[in-house]
């Protein structure tokens, strides 16, 4: 394994709502008594669209209990409401450096042209399906799903719990001509999940375009 030292050009704004992502699965393994594995990133350089899957314990299926927001869904809260989650005052004792005042995977919906969770509540033995659209606009957003999982996720879910963010960052809002990356921009990207493989806990396997990341420390 080598590093090589080289000049890139890429955007930060772009860099960080994808970092944020990332981070959110990397704060599950920092969790105690989580039984997470797996962290699997993908980026489709041709599309443009980025994926986020880990297991471990996920977000509860349920209704939220927070008084004024009692008529959404957990997921739909946390990842749909500024101001919602642990972090939303910086108070929290955290080891990444994401997510602060709860504004993190909000900001990456806002700036997405389309922002998908999908998550399995095991112990509730319920699916979560909700997509957010142009930009977190209220007037396309998909309709919220909580139910039996889709067949094609049995086996995903027999192993208990699991939760998936794609999307597709609004390259135009950030320079882009296209949904296409750029090359240099394309291996920053990259570069950040060996990073993730180097510094998350030991025993969780992060891998890479379906491709194992060959290291667990640096």
């Amino acid at each position: 394994l080598t590093f090589v030292e080289c000049l890139v050009e890429f955007n930060p704004g772009l860099s960080h709502i994808t970092e944020e992502i990332i981070i959110n699965a990397a704060d599950n393994a920092a969790r105690k008594k989580n039984n997470m594995t797996s962290i699997a990133i993908e980026i489709d350089k041709q599309s443009g669209i980025i994926s986020v899957t880990n297991d471990g314990a996920s977000i509860s299926a349920g209704k939220c209990k927070v008084k004024g927001y009692t008529h959404l869904y957990v997921g739909e809260f946390i990842f749909g409401e500024f101001l919602a989650g642990a972090n939303a005052h910086g108070r929290s004792k955290k080891t990444t450096g994401g997510g602060r005042n709860s504004t993190g995977a909000k900001a990456t919906n806002v700036f997405s042209k389309f922002f998908r969770v999908q998550f399995y509540d095991a112990s509730q033995k319920l699916f979560f399906d909700m997509q957010w659209n142009n930009n977190k606009d209220p007037k396309a957003n998909g309709k919220v799903f909580v139910g039996t999982p889709p067949k094609k996720f049995n086996k995903m879910c027999a192993k208990g719990d699991w939760t998936r963010v794609t999307f597709l960052p609004d390259y135009v809002r950030f320079g882009y001509a296209s949904n296409k990356l750029s090359d240099d921009m394309y291996e920053v990207l990259r570069s950040m999940v060996w990073n993730l493989a180097g510094t998350v806990r030991g025993d969780v396997v992060v891998s890479f375009n379906k491709k194992k990341i060959p290291i667990r420390t640096f």
